[in-house]
């Protein structure tokens, strides 16, 4: 005779479950119906765990990402004395290569790309969750590399690091292919050296001033 699946199978399962389906067919396209059956559960146990289907959405997206935030979060702490630009890249960095290496971009990739799918309060939700208290804290680790540089600037270098690292990792071997380059994004530990080094020469460049960005009265 079989044993009784526990609870906490059960959730596992859907959660599997949800996310191939999540980043197979999309959010809107994804249903509650679809998901226990590929799971072979009842809709009263998604309901029991989960509640909503935006909620489980939420949960598969927590699931992937929370792991690479406590690495981050573990190396950030890790820094002894003052920090450097350069190491507190490479904590917010690292660890999302690794997961790289691993493998794991072939899950994360479709699933993250899913979610700009999503009604925007879940998407803006989501993003706030998972990523808003993690990116103040290197905000404040980057300030007290750099002290004088006002937060602000700080969040806008921030920005476009995320946005460097983004673009690399969705987009570098095709537009490898596109530049008829030999870029082997592939090589993780160069891929690291390399958004570091750019990143940090962004981080550390001179404060602009607000004034320069504005559009001259006439």
């Amino acid at each position: 005779m079989n044993a009784a699946i526990a609870p906490a199978d059960t959730k596992t399962r859907i959660l599997d479950a949800a996310e191939r389906i999540f980043s197979q067919d999309g959010f809107d396209a994804a249903s509650l119906r679809t998901i226990t059956a590929a799971a072979q559960v009842n809709l009263a146990a998604v309901n029991y765990h989960f509640q909503t289907k935006e909620a489980l959405f939420s949960a598969v997206i927590e699931r992937r990402v929370r792991p690479v935030n406590e690495r981050r979060i573990e190396m950030l702490e890790s820094i002894a004395g003052k920090p450097t630009v350069e190491k507190v890249l490479e904590a917010f960095l690292r660890p999302l290569v690794e997961l790289k290496s691993g493998g794991e971009p072939t899950v994360i990739r479709p699933l993250m790309a899913r979610l700009y799918g999503v009604p925007r309060d879940l998407h803006t939700r989501i993003i706030e969750d998972n990523f808003g208290p993690l990116l103040r804290r290197f905000v404040d680790a980057l300030a007290d590399a750099m002290p004088g540089v006002p937060h602000e600037e700080l969040r806008w270098r921030m920005l476009f690091l995320i946005g460097a690292m983004a673009q690399t990792f969705a987009w570098g071997p095709i537009m490898s292919k596109v530049m008829k380059s030999g870029l082997n994004v592939d090589d993780f530990e160069e891929l690291i050296e390399r958004l570091i080094s750019f990143g940090a020469a962004g981080i550390k460049a001179g404060a602009p001033k607000a004034a320069s960005f504005k559009r001259a009265s006439h």
